[in-house]
């Protein structure tokens, strides 16, 4: 669940909710299930199986382990996303993707979280730029309070327009 923390030099009842820093980690692999879970092991698995009879030899094999591992790795492994004064950030074990407030020239609102995106308008680049912020687990579209809760802060710190 992501934390909102806000400064507390104003009384309760004046306070603005000035966003310091929000974090939350997700992992899809434990939300969606054993059975897909295990269909994407299964996948790499039989990759490598088939890397290591196609092209003869264990460096392959664990080249192409390593290749696909790494290209599911949002999936198999906890993501942890973080929204604060200087930026947006999503960090597993193969990636970092960071972008600051300043670089942001739109934000895109999808069914399941937020594109920030360094481009002024949609472009087939955007899948390649910017960081998606993925909506916090259990909470079902734009309606949900921790949803809410990021967008809020989005729009607190850019202060730019959401888009669908």
């Amino acid at each position: 669940m992501p934390e909102l923390l806000t400064e507390t030099s104003e009384p309760k009842s004046e306070r603005r909710g000035v966003l310091k820093e929000m974090s939350w980690t997700m992992h899809l692999a434990m939300q969606s299930g054993r059975h897909k879970t295990g269909f994407v092991i299964a996948i790499i698995l039989c990759t490598m199986g088939a890397a290591y009879i196609a092209l003869g030899g264990i460096i392959p094999c664990v080249a192409m382990g390593v290749a696909l591992f790494a290209a599911v790795s949002d999936f198999l492994l906890p993501v942890t996303y973080k929204i604060t004064s200087e930026g947006a950030s999503c960090k597993s074990l193969f990636f970092h993707h960071i972008i600051k407030w300043r670089d942001v020239r739109a934000c895109y609102l999808c069914q399941d979280g937020v594109k920030v995106s360094p481009l002024g308008k949609p472009s087939r680049l955007n899948a390649y730029r910017g960081v998606f912020l993925r909506f916090p687990a259990g909470q079902d579209g734009p309606a949900g309070s921790a949803t809410n809760d990021v967008l809020i802060a989005i729009r607190s710190i850019w202060g730019g327009e959401i888009r669908c």
